[in-house]
């Protein structure tokens, strides 16, 4: 068992990302959430997450959102975790993906 399965072992048993967690995961969220197991368990974890901790992923992965929209697997985190971000948040999530489809 490597770093990556204890570490979401641990998020599966505490069912959210607590801020050791999140700190350990900081710059590999987009890769994660590309993977089938990764985006369900984060998908899963979302609902007992604080703000504080979805916020900062959303800062760490909206350059990426155009290309997670369209992911297999990523694409479903996306659409959970729309729910949970502030409309301030919502807003610049959706203009990533408009202005990326226009660009492309």
């Amino acid at each position: 068992m490597d770093f990556g399965d204890i570490l979401e072992n641990k998020i599966k048993l505490i069912e959210k990302i607590d801020e050791e967690s999140y700190f350990l995961l900081k710059g590999n969220f987009f890769h994660i959430i590309k993977t089938q197991n990764g985006s369900r368990i984060l998908q899963k974890s979302l609902n007992k997450t604080n703000y504080e901790i979805i916020s900062c992923i959303f800062f760490e992965i909206q350059e990426f959102l155009h290309e997670l929209m369209v992911d297999s697997y990523a694409n479903y985190f996306c659409q959970r975790f729309y729910d949970f971000v502030d409309f301030k948040e919502k807003v610049i999530f959706l203009l990533k993906v408009i202005i990326r489809l226009i660009l492309d």
